[in-house]
């Protein structure tokens, strides 16, 4: 693969990651302050004031503006996990592990003998 398009891979999982954060936020903020601060979750329809007795929502709601956070990184771990999956569903029986740990070390022991070259002959100008 080309240096252009792994440049473009790499920014495209990075939108991926910040989108998924992002949208996930937004999900949980809009959860937080619709349905768990919902007046009908209070008593008096006031969110300031004491949860219903037994209403899990107004409870949570109560637990302050962590609580969107924690959504947040729930949802996050949520979507990476399905992400992952489908990738590696994807990936399945793609060709041989061992063919692409050949190519890698040999890669990295031409760098190793070029590096080495050149030190030499650097060297042996001086």
């Amino acid at each position: 693969m080309s240096k252009q398009g792994s440049a473009f891979k790499d920014a495209l999982q990075n939108v991926f990651a910040t989108g998924a954060i992002l949208i996930a936020f937004i999900v949980s903020w809009l959860l937080f302050k619709n349905i768990m601060g919902n007046p009908i979750n209070f008593e008096g329809g006031n969110p300031g004031g004491h949860a219903l007795e037994g209403n899990y929502l107004g409870i949570i709601y109560k637990g302050g503006y962590i609580v969107p956070i924690l959504m947040t990184c729930v949802l996050v771990l949520i979507i990476f996990v399905f992400e992952r999956a489908i990738t590696l569903s994807r990936a399945k029986g793609k060709g041989r592990l061992n063919s692409g740990f050949r190519v890698c070390s040999s890669r990295t022991r031409l760098k190793r003998l070029l590096k080495l070259a050149t030190s030499r002959e650097v060297l042996s100008q001086m």
